[in-house]
């Protein structure tokens, strides 16, 4: 689950669209795509966090991923099959964010070439970074799960709410304080005195 950005492909990315960002200052709780609308914007986090979700028919909201700090987002399945989104794209923070029109970036993929090998190593390593994901869920423990996550984000776990990661990690809060709690205690008899 290496979710981690790439800053010289994004840079490239970023640069590609000097000319076409928008650039918004969004504040904490804003939904940036509802379910049922039609995704047709390529995000770029410059500062703060956004969660992407989706709700269970029993009103059960899983997280499927956090967009942090210099990382890319687009529902790109939705957008590729002309269907209304499932997910919901929530700002856990105030942030600023830039956006692209993927209709745009689907032209430059189109009509440049460069472009489009830019384009393929983005896809790779989301492919990439969904196969981790599901690879994780499936078999690694709960503690296992919560560590690769601490790895990912570093600092900015203390920025996202705890039933947050404990639904992205598939779990409990519950658990997760339990495995906090559990992981606090052995870093505290194992640190040096």
């Amino acid at each position: 689950m290496k979710e981690t950005p790439n800053p010289p492909l994004n840079t490239q990315i970023l640069q590609q669209f000097s000319d076409d960002w928008n650039y918004l200052d969004v504040s904490a709780k804003n939904v940036l795509l509802r379910p049922g609308q039609q995704p047709d914007t390529l995000l770029y986090v410059d500062k703060g966090i956004l969660r992407v979700c989706v709700d269970s028919h029993d009103g059960k909201s899983f997280n499927k991923t956090f967009v942090i700090e210099g990382m890319f987002y687009a529902d790109l399945y939705h957008f590729w099959t002309n269907t209304p989104t499932n997910y919901m794209i929530e700002t856990l923070e105030a942030c600023k964010i830039r956006t692209v029109p993927l209709a745009l970036v689907e032209q430059y993929t189109n009509n440049n070439a460069a472009f489009q090998r830019l384009f393929l190593t983005y896809m790779k390593s989301r492919y990439i970074r969904h196969e981790q994901r599901e690879i994780s869920l499936q078999t690694l423990s709960a503690k296992e799960r919560y560590i690769e996550f601490k790895q990912l984000v570093g600092p900015m776990e203390n920025r996202i709410a705890a039933y947050h990661i404990a639904s992205y990690l598939g779990m409990t809060e519950v658990n997760l304080s339990r495995i906090k709690r559990e992981l606090s205690s052995t870093e505290l008899t194992t640190s040096p005195s």
